[in-house]
């Protein structure tokens, strides 16, 4: 009885040990690709380079600057305003 004690003591701890650093690697995939997501980059492949790498992938995008997506002005025709001053026609 004692020698079943021990192996299901090993194996809780194996376990243990198993189990956090796979939820880890996890957690760090989720979270860089929320972090693409909020820098404007895409989410899903930040994920898969979060699975691949982990906590490498994370410090990754972390580190990246946001992607700003250049705002065209708009005249009131609706036709975009390129710096030229408006004429009649």
């Amino acid at each position: 009885m004692n020698h079943d004690y021990q192996l299901a003591s090993i194996a809780a701890v194996g376990l243990y040990y198993v189990a956090w650093p796979v939820v880890c690697w996890i957690a760090c995939a989720f979270f860089s690709a929320y972090m693409a997501g909020q820098k404007g980059r895409w989410g899903f492949v930040w994920f898969v380079w979060g699975v691949l790498f982990g906590p490498v992938a994370l410090v990754a995008i972390a580190g990246l600057p946001p992607r700003v997506q250049p705002v065209e002005e708009v005249s009131l025709k609706g036709r975009p305003n390129r710096g030229e001053e408006p004429r009649l026609v």
